[in-house]
C-alpha cells in the first residue's frame, strides 16, 4: 500500500497468510495516504478487500469531502462504483458494475481511467466488468487540496468500513485493457499471480 497512517482502531492483523490492513467499522477508523497528484493524468486505483458484512456503503479509497473530488466505494447492494467531479463540480466520472462482491471473499475491485480517451472501466478479480466513455469539456478530477486521501472512510458523512484491505495501488496512468489484442494487464500483474486470489 501507498504509505499509510492509522486513524481510530485501524491495525495490521493476519488473514489468510498475509498482513492485511483491518478496519472494524467503528466511528473514525480508517487509513489515511497523502494525497497524490493524479487529476490531470490518466489513472489505475486497484486493491484487495474482503468485507465483513452486508448491506452497508462501504468506502474504499477516495477524497470525499468538501470540496468533493473523487471515490472508489461499494454500495450496499455490494456492487464497485467510481464517482469523479471535475473543476465545475460536475460527477463527470460515475459508474456501478453490473456484478457483485461477496462477503468473507477477497476480491480484487480496480477502476482505470484513460483520461485521453475518455474511458472509464471497472474491474472484479482481474475481468473487466463494465466501461463507459467520457466526453465533456473538463476531462480533470478536481483537485481538493486536500493533504490526505482516505481507505474506508467517507469523510463527510463520517461512514466507515468493516474490511480487511491488502495492497493498494495508485497509478497515474491507465493500466492497458485490450479485447482484440489479449491484453489484461490488472488481471496479469495484480490478480492471477497473487497469493489473495486463491481466496476469491
Amino acid at each position: 500500500m501507498p504509505f499509510c497512517s492509522l486513524k481510530g482502531s485501524a491495525r495490521y492483523e493476519e488473514q489468510d497468510g498475509r498482513t492485511a490492513l483491518y478496519l472494524d467499522g467503528s466511528s473514525g477508523t480508517c487509513a489515511e495516504t497523502p494525497s497524490l497528484p493524479i487529476h490531470r493524468t490518466n489513472l489505475t486505483i486497484a486493491v484487495w478487500i474482503k468485507m465483513k458484512r452486508s448491506g452497508a456503503q462501504y468506502p474504499v479509497y477516495g477524497d470525499w469531502s468538501s470540496p468533493w473530488s473523487f471515490r472508489l466505494y461499494i454500495e450496499p447492494n455490494s456492487h464497485i462504483c467510481v464517482q469523479a467531479r471535475n473543476e465545475y463540480d460536475i460527477d463527470f466520472l460515475v459508474l456501478c458494475t453490473r456484478d457483485t462482491v461477496r462477503v468473507n471473499k477477497w476480491s480484487h475491485v480496480a477502476m482505470t481511467w484513460g483520461r485521453t480517451e475518455g474511458t472509464l472501466r471497472l474491474f472484479i478479480n482481474g475481468e473487466m466488468n463494465t466501461s463507459k466513455k467520457v466526453t465533456g469539456d473538463s476531462m480533470d478530477i478536481k483537485n481538493s487540496g486536500h493533504s490526505v486521501y482516505d481507505i474506508g472512510l467517507k469523510r463527510d458523512g463520517g461512514t466507515t468500513t468493516q474490511a480487511y484491505y491488502s495492497d493498494l495501488m495508485v497509478f497515474s496512468r491507465e493500466l492497458r485493457f485490450s479485447s482484440t489484442e489479449n491484453v489484461n494487464q490488472i488481471k496479469e500483474h495484480l490478480v492471477l499471480n497473487h497469493p489473495l486470489y486463491t481466496y476469491t
